[in-house]
């Protein structure tokens, strides 16, 4: 690590949500004179900004900050009102402290080298033949399966019956044309050994991704599964993007993806599941019975796997994900409002 990256993430510690891009800074927390003598002179490893062009006032012209693509932090502080969730990896934080799950494991990490919006994301790697066992999951809302008393968990006593979430995905540049297995899970938890009563499965074993939701309650209003990936499981439909997210051609640049999970009124079939790429829909299904008359808990549970391998390839690649957030609606690729 650098020392001008030591330096951001020591600033960001300590400032809160200042960001700099372009000269547009926000400040938080550090008091006014010595936050303006730090940015005036570049100390915190950003661009210098000239006094007077603090609290969002522009200073001049675009600068990617080193070590990274991205110019700025993605998530908002505060976060905007139907927001649940958000993370760009890029605050000192440690990631355990902000998810649910996130696997020790050198195939999930976060590394400072690469980044859609700040210089930080999760990378993923995958070895061919082998097939990834590693996940980081955001627990949120009333969630049986969490058990720690302090956990982060995001809204902690509210039930989810519709819940958006938005990341953005890079692959490497040597891609091949196939999918990497699962690479995002949104479900809803139904007890604490993680029995899912729903679920919505993206997955891509080809260019293509395909959308599964399925349901995992019984007839008569419970819960038939006792674990995640439960086979059990049974899928309601199939849903096929047009859009060849995982091929050499989309590969070494930025996608968004997002992708809208409502569940059934309890007894009714008016469900819904969207899926949109690049702020285009690839996927719409209404009509879906995600649980029967099933209703002890709500959507609680946003989960990126670290997936599998498929077809011939490098032996090891890599992909990316950042500025993961979770909302009550519609997210939008657009970086959101600050």
């Amino acid at each position: 690590m650098t020392q001008a990256t030591r330096w951001r993430r020591d600033c960001a510690q300590h400032r809160g949500s200042t960001a700099w891009s372009g000269g547009y800074t926000a400040v938080v927390r550090w008091p006014a004179l010595l936050t303006t003598l730090l940015l005036a002179t570049g100390a915190c490893g950003g661009p210098t900004v000239p006094f007077g062009s603090l609290e969002g006032e522009p200073s001049g012209d675009s600068t990617t900050t080193e070590g990274g693509e991205g110019s700025t932090p993605e998530c908002p502080q505060p976060l905007p009102p139907d927001w649940i969730f958000c993370e760009d990896f890029d605050a000192a934080t440690d990631p355990a402290s902000r998810f649910f799950e996130f696997d020790i494991d050198p195939a999930m990490e976060v590394v400072d080298t690469v980044g859609a919006s700040g210089t930080s994301s999760l990378q993923v790697t995958h070895v061919l033949g082998e097939v990834g066992q590693s996940s980081v999951s955001v627990a949120f809302g009333r969630n049986p399966a969490v058990t720690d008393p302090d956990p982060p968990q995001p809204w902690p006593n509210e039930d989810f019956d519709e819940v958006f979430a938005r990341v953005r995905l890079k692959m490497d540049e040597d891609w091949p044309d196939t999918g990497p297995g699962a690479f995002l899970v949104m479900a809803a938890y139904g007890s604490s050994d993680r029995g899912e009563a729903s679920r919505l499965l993206l997955e891509a074993l080809a260019p293509q991704f395909v959308a599964t939701p399925s349901t995992c309650v019984a007839p008569d209003g419970t819960l038939a599964c006792s674990r995640d990936n439960d086979p059990a499981q049974t899928p309601l439909t199939a849903l096929e993007g047009r859009t060849p997210l995982f091929s050499t051609a989309y590969a070494d640049a930025w996608h968004c993806v997002e992708v809208h999970m409502k569940l059934n009124a309890p007894g009714g079939a008016d469900g819904l599941v969207e899926v949109w790429v690049d702020d285009v829909l690839e996927v719409s299904q209404a009509g879906l019975d995600w649980r029967g008359p099933w209703q002890d808990y709500g959507i609680n549970l946003f989960q990126i796997p670290s997936g599998g391998r498929r077809g011939d390839s490098p032996t090891v690649f890599r992909r990316w994900v950042d500025d993961v957030a979770i909302a009550r609606s519609r997210i939008g690729c657009e970086s959101p409002p600050r």
